[in-house]
């Protein structure tokens, strides 16, 4: 629905946004002319070359459960590259107001928040309750305007790197159908049960968006077996609290609330998944010593299976931690220097 093909020649209105936008404003080089000129190029790419590391940055995540999500936002704020964080599994907008505060303390009022769809009931458990002032009010709902802003300001392609299910991402490529060739897509969330490598609810909780997802985008899949590397879990006086403890900021503060919080919840300690997969938009070090393979999926109703089907997952997997914890404590001294006016005015 809302999609752009050959049987079907209907444009929703952000695409039309979009395309409106880009007959305007795209030097010759760039994108234009009708849709299968357009589907052709995004094939081959955006026609102007712009590296990974200085493309505007879209964060989902279900911030105020595990830890390795603010973990991953106090790291992406020190970028000046973070334009947008959309909140998932939120359907009270608790993430969304936190994702908020959180923004404001580092002094990033520029990046906006947006809450993103809701999927029934809530799945991960929100254990930050109590981090965020009651005058901080909920952010806007549905993702797709806040996505369109960045589109349009920005020339050549965007990164999104999604930490939760892809029920957001999904959303966004309907409504913006053929401009999808923007997005260079990174997801957490590993792989279907019964493969090699260990499996992550991100992609089994909604298994539909992967597929949607799959049809018209080709993220890289980054897997889970971080969680093995006793180097990158978020444990009492681990490497990684040490750091937070090095380099104080409000940030950290609220980065060390969700630990604590989250050890209450749950006996076992959080691994720090979602900070390598940011790393790795970042940096080399993530995947210093990676091997990256593919392994091949189908849909089966509405689960996602390992076949020898069409369907083809990019993986990275392994890390090097002392690389990811030395880049960690250059970011940590980064958000230390940060301050907003908020603590200012303290």
């Amino acid at each position: 629905m809302g999609w752009t093909s050959d049987e079907e020649d209907f444009e929703t209105p952000w695409e039309q946004q979009l395309n409106a936008w880009e007959s305007r404003t795209a030097p010759d080089r760039y994108i234009t002319g009708d849709t299968k000129d357009k589907a052709k190029q995004r094939a081959l790419g955006p026609g102007i070359y712009q590296p990974s590391d200085t493309m505007p940055l879209i964060l989902d995540t279900a911030l105020g459960s595990y830890p390795g999500d603010a973990l991953a936002l106090l790291v992406a704020a020190t970028y000046p590259q973070l334009k947008l964080v959309i909140t998932a599994d939120d359907p009270e907008g608790r993430r969304g107001r936190l994702a908020r505060w959180f923004l404001d303390v580092m002094g990033r009022r520029d990046v906006e928040v947006t809450v993103g769809v809701v999927r029934g009931r809530q799945q991960l458990p929100f254990v930050m309750s109590n981090e965020v002032p009651e005058k901080v009010a909920v952010p806007p709902r549905y993702p797709v305007p806040g996505v369109v802003k960045v589109l349009v300001s920005n020339f050549g392609q965007v990164r999104w790197l999604g930490l939760s299910t892809m029920a957001n991402l999904a959303t966004v490529l309907d409504a913006i159908g053929d401009n999808s060739y923007r997005f260079r897509v990174s997801q957490l969330g590993g792989v279907p049960p019964g493969s090699p490598i260990p499996p992550d609810d991100n992609l089994a909780l909604d298994a539909p968006a992967v597929k949607r997802v799959l049809e018209v985008a080709y993220p890289s899949f980054k897997s889970g077996l971080i969680a093995d590397r006793t180097e990158l879990r978020i444990d009492t006086d681990g490497p990684i609290d040490r750091l937070l403890a090095q380099h104080p900021s409000p940030g950290a503060d609220l980065v060390t609330a969700n630990i604590m919080a989250w050890r209450a919840h749950q006996e076992r300690p959080a691994d720090a998944r979602e900070l390598t997969a940011l790393a790795g938009l970042f940096t080399d070090l993530s995947f210093a010593d990676e091997e990256r393979g593919y392994l091949r999926v189908a849909f089966t109703g509405s689960r996602l299976v390992p076949s020898n089907a069409e369907l083809s997952l990019g993986l990275f997997h392994e890390v090097d931690p002392n690389l990811v914890l030395g880049w960690l404590a250059e970011r940590l001294a980064v958000a230390e220097g940060m301050r907003s006016e908020v603590f200012r005015r303290g």
